[in-house]
């Protein structure tokens, strides 16, 4: 006898085969690449230029293969993978400008970036203690995730100081953001120094385990960039 589930699943079952038979991958495919053509020369014709806008988001799957695929070194799948934030921060900067806002320097579009990525990264290299991920990271020992991280920490320090200046934010900013690593690198030292040797981190009772870790780096790094901007626009 057929349930009420199985019955109610039917009429799905058959509107899939449709579909799949009426519209396969291979013309779904056609179809939007014939899309992304037009977009492709209707921009071009517009002066738009947009090779860029296009070229980014291609980047994403592309770069998933060969992490994938292509090789079995860590390192080199990292390089690869962490290319993909930064590639969509700058698509960010893309839309922005198309939007209306006028062309930014090179360094400027770095800077800012430069300075969300690392936040990016500290979250990445810390989330696995706090969450379900793998720590140590991307096969690293213990000992080098304290030292890549207290690396994007200064890197973050230093970007900071570019960021500031670049977007003429005023002194307070640059004061919170040289803090705030400076205040998360003695929190990452003190955490390293009291763990025994050779310590399984996952198995920490959650007493142990840091508050820091995780999404709070970058939560504090957008919450200065906010503040930053506004405190700078009042006081401008």
């Amino acid at each position: 006898m057929i349930d009420s589930v199985t019955r109610r699943s039917l009429p799905l079952a058959g509107v899939r085969r449709y579909l799949s038979s009426r519209f396969p991958p291979s013309q779904g495919g056609a179809v939007l690449s014939g899309f992304v053509c037009t977009y492709l020369l209707y921009s071009q014709a517009a002066g738009d230029h947009p090779f860029a806008a296009v070229a980014i988001p291609a980047w994403f799957p592309v770069a998933t293969v060969i992490k994938r695929s292509v090789t079995t070194n860590r390192f080199f799948r990292y390089l690869v993978n962490e290319t993909c934030p930064p590639a969509m921060l700058a698509y960010g900067y893309l839309v922005w400008h198309d939007a209306g806002g006028k062309p930014l320097a090179p360094l400027t579009v770095t800077s800012v970036i430069a300075l969300l990525w690392v936040s990016y990264q500290v979250w990445n290299f810390t989330r696995g203690i706090v969450s379900s991920g793998e720590f140590p990271p991307w096969g690293m020992r213990l000992r080098s995730v304290q030292w890549a991280l207290l690396a994007f920490l200064a890197l973050s320090a230093g970007v900071s100081v570019g960021v500031t200046a670049a977007a003429d934010l005023s002194p307070p900013f640059l004061v919170y953001s040289l803090a705030l690593p400076l205040t998360f690198a003695v929190l990452v030292v003190r955490w390293w120094r009291s763990l025994p040797t050779d310590v399984d981190v996952k198995s920490l009772p959650a007493s142990r385990k840091p508050r820091w870790a995780g999404l709070w780096y970058p939560a504090a790094v957008e919450l200065g960039i906010v503040f930053g901007v506004v405190i700078s626009g009042i006081g401008g």
